[in-house]
């Protein structure tokens, strides 16, 4: 985890300065800045990224508070309240400030103050990551619900209550069935409920080629495009699998004879 960025803001000099030469040396902590009222802190808030605001209560012009107040945001900076009045311990938590540290104070002192400003971030962070991740889950299962059968770079492939997702490289080709397409990868097969054409419109035709009615490639996957006797041609696929390639599919073959010529050596 990365150090925590440290905002110093204290009307008092000599107050910034101890605090200065306290966390001077104290691994994982870094001061980006110091502000001597809430508005010169506003202006540094605004221009970098900062993790902790060590922050006085009592300043010329607005409270310290009423800054504490503003960073409620889940990606805001974290507080820690820093003063010689007690009665302030109270509002300050109320702000909800990760510590509250009473003037005058000890390296020891600062240094718990610390550790839980970073536990607070460490945990702030790893429940931002959860909510991506359950973010990306149901986008995903919103586009399985809608009846999609690719998803990004990943096909889906639904098999009674669980949900595959399959890496769109890794399918090397598709054959149908009346109702049904037969996916296949380089080691196992998948059986969808799923019209072929529908899937065809739903796949990259720089990376997918419909070979004829019932079928189509990865490019990706194919080794070799041979002709028949009868003026078709055969496709040999990565797996060593053989797909016939209709004479009707002009524009396959073009695009496939292509392919297979661009790869030899000359």
């Amino acid at each position: 985890m990365n150090a925590l960025r440290i905002l110093v803001v204290d009307d008092e000099p000599l107050a910034r300065e101890n605090l200065r030469l306290m966390l001077d040396g104290v691994p994982g902590c870094t001061i980006i800045g110091e502000a001597a009222d809430v508005a010169a802190a506003r202006r540094i808030l605004a221009e970098d990224r900062i993790d902790l605001v060590l922050l006085d209560i009592l300043m010329p012009g607005a409270s310290g508070l009423e800054l504490a107040a503003e960073l409620s945001g889940h990606d805001a900076p974290l507080v820690v309240v820093v003063t010689a009045h007690s009665e302030f311990a109270v509002p300050a938590f109320g702000v909800r400030a990760a510590d509250f540290l009473l003037k005058p104070f000890d390296e020891a002192r600062l240094a718990a103050a610390l550790e839980v400003a970073a536990q607070r971030r460490n945990e702030r962070a790893s429940y931002q990551a959860a909510a991506r991740r359950l973010v990306g889950v149901l986008k995903s299962a919103a586009v399985a619900d809608s009846g999609s059968m690719v998803d990004g770079d990943r096909m889906i492939i639904r098999d009674g209550r669980r949900v595959l997702y399959l890496p769109l490289d890794e399918v090397v080709n598709c054959r149908s069935s009346r109702n049904y397409i037969r996916v296949h990868t380089r080691d196992k097969w998948h059986l969808v409920r799923y019209p072929l054409g529908a899937l065809v419109a739903q796949l990259d035709p720089d990376r997918f080629v419909r070979v004829h009615r019932t079928g189509l490639v990865n490019l990706s996957h194919v080794v070799e495009v041979s002709p028949t006797h009868h003026g078709d041609f055969l496709v040999r696929l990565s797996t060593g699998a053989r797909v016939r390639l209709s004479r009707r599919r002009r524009e396959a073959i073009a695009r496939l004879l292509h392919r297979d010529l661009s790869t030899r050596s000359p």
